[in-house]
């Protein structure tokens, strides 16, 4: 047998009324809003949900079917697999969706908003070619990086195309407290030119870091 202390005994006490109060709160915390079940004939799959500042709710993935409909009418491919993108309100709302890619296959893993509830898109391409509402850009190699920009309400601002001449991917977008746009991935090739110049290997795999301003 131990022998508690008086502080032993309150702490006791204490850890017995949060465990009797843990239910509730949990039952609390978990009540369910909305759910959605998205996809058609093919494989679909989501790797990154974001919310906005007003509360919207951001979705980026990829789809290897020939049209999909993301709740605001079908969509159609644009070649093998399409990045998807799509905005609902925060009841669960479509309020925008796109099916973006070129003829070859495109894979979209982070979205991400800024302050003012810019969305920013990171995915990388096997195209030859992309267009994502500002006119065409050309692949550099292998694989490229793609960096896009949308309005809030879906409308192109601008986008980058980056890589070199071997394999190069992007996992990860986010925006600093500034607008700034920050994009994290990596790369196989020689050397890679991300908007400030030529960056040379290291090894096989290289990681890569890049900074935009909001514009």
């Amino acid at each position: 047998m131990k022998r508690i202390g008086r502080r032993g005994v309150v702490g006791l006490v204490t850890a017995v009324l949060w465990l009797g109060a843990a239910p509730a709160a949990r039952a609390v915390d978990e009540a369910h809003d909305w759910s959605k079940r998205l996809g058609d004939t093919s494989d679909n799959y989501a790797f990154s949900v974001a919310s906005d500042p007003s509360g919207g709710v951001l979705l980026a993935g990829y789809t290897w079917s020939s049209s999909i409909n993301l709740g605001g009418g079908l969509l159609f491919s644009q070649g093998s697999s399409d990045i998807v993108l799509a905005k609902y309100s925060s009841a669960g709302e479509h309020l925008w969706s796109k099916l973006l890619g070129g003829t070859s296959k495109d894979f979209a893993y982070s979205v991400a908003s800024d302050p003012a509830g810019g969305v920013l898109l990171a995915w990388y391409t096997w195209s030859s070619s992309i267009n994502l509402g500002g006119g065409l850009l050309f692949s550099q190699g292998s694989s490229d990086i793609v960096l896009a920009k949308y309005s809030s309400a879906g409308e192109h601002l601008w986008a980058k195309l980056l890589g070199g001449t071997s394999k190069d991917f992007a996992y990860s977008v986010a925006s600093d407290p500034a607008g700034g746009v920050l994009l994290a991935g990596h790369t196989s090739s020689p050397s890679i030119d991300l908007g400030g110049g030529a960056l040379f290997s290291q090894g096989s795999y290289d990681i890569v870091l890049a900074k935009y301003s909001s514009a």
